[in-house]
């Protein structure tokens, strides 16, 4: 399972994490990274053809946080085409996979699951 990250300053945005200059040799203290666990959930659905609807294996989904310079975190559907994201904070992300539409989601305050993305059949994993 993909774990999306999660920067100093306990941000997910990349941009709004805070800046620690080190240099080779330099020790520093008190840089904790407090990550609230109760707070972490996991996004979780299934990959399946558009044709038929049914579940895509070995299919690469992308979760992205969606504004400025949101990363991607890829996970490998199973062979049922289920997958699962842990650890994900509170935040809007689009999901997607092999070049499907993204379907955007928000977390807020509960995992999101049963999550459906469909990929055309033209960008379907041979099996």
């Amino acid at each position: 399972p993909a774990m999306i990250p999660i920067y100093y300053g306990n941000t997910l945005h990349r941009a709004e994490a805070k800046r620690v200059d080190v240099k080779a040799g330099d020790e520093r203290g008190g840089m904790d990274i407090q990550i609230p666990a109760s707070t972490l959930r996991i996004v979780s659905g299934t990959v399946q053809s558009a044709e038929d609807g049914h579940g895509l294996g070995r299919t690469t989904v992308s979760i992205t946080l969606t504004g400025e310079g949101g990363d991607s975190v890829n996970a490998m559907s199973a062979p049922d085409g289920s997958f699962h994201f842990n650890n994900v904070q509170d935040g809007r992300f689009s999901v997607s996979a092999n070049g499907s539409p993204a379907v955007d989601i928000e977390v807020k305050g509960g995992d999101v699951t049963g999550l459906v993305v469909n990929v055309p059949a033209a960008n379907a994993p041979a099996e």
